[in-house]
């Protein structure tokens, strides 16, 4: 009997996950989920109430190029601390310390963060810190001039590295803060067919993603 309980426990215990973590300067626990290919990697922000795995279809893509990746939930989201339906604008404004903790991790493991993706919500929070942390380059899909207080409408045209912004073709307010930043900021445009938005559009705009970040 003793042997059984003992064989049970062991079973158990190589069931429990031990979830990684990352800590924010502002003392946020982050669940991510890391994929470790070449010198190059990406860190990938997801949208309003999703998660890491919202980027299950672009994984592919980014491991079949030898492209490594770090995606996070942001605060309040999946497996992290907090809970985002209780936000104040504030709060929402701090997830740039999410992208910060993500972006140490990366360059700890000897990776160099080419580009950063966020997806509406995810799209502000990458620009807001874009403009702080000045990274090398940024992928917007389905941004908005404003998002749970992240307001980028007088902000476009303050980040000065390369910018390829992503839609859907039917997706009128993503597809008005586009035209912003094709004006303001010189960025490069992509469409996907339809009115899809954030992580719909994916994986149609795979392709797209992978040019931008292979780009000399």
């Amino acid at each position: 009997m003793k042997y059984i309980v003992l064989v049970l426990l062991v079973f158990l215990a190589g069931c429990t996950s031990n979830k990684e973590t990352l800590l924010t300067r502002d003392g946020v626990q982050l669940t991510y989920k890391f994929y470790e290919g070449g010198w190059t990697g990406v860190i990938l922000v997801h949208q309003l109430d999703g998660s890491k795995e919202d980027w299950r279809p672009l994984e592919t893509s980014l491991e079949r190029e030898g492209i490594s990746y770090i995606s996070i939930d942001l605060r309040g989201h999946g497996d992290s601390q907090q809970d985002w339906t209780t936000f104040t604008t504030e709060d929402f404004v701090n997830m740039v310390y999410d992208v910060e903790a993500a972006q140490k991790f990366m360059r700890r493991n000897g990776i160099n963060v080419k580009t950063i993706i966020g997806s509406s919500v995810g799209a502000n929070v990458v620009y807001k810190y874009a403009i702080w942390k000045e990274p090398e380059s940024i992928i917007l899909m389905s941004p908005g001039f404003s998002y749970r207080g992240l307001n980028i409408s007088q902000e476009i045209g303050n980040y000065t590295g390369s910018t390829l912004v992503i839609v859907g073709t039917s997706d009128t307010y993503s597809k008005t803060t586009q035209d912003v930043f094709i004006r303001d900021q010189n960025a490069s445009g992509a469409v996907v067919s339809g009115l899809k938005h954030g992580k719909d559009l994916l994986p149609q705009a795979n392709i797209k993603i992978i040019q931008f970040i292979n780009r000399e």
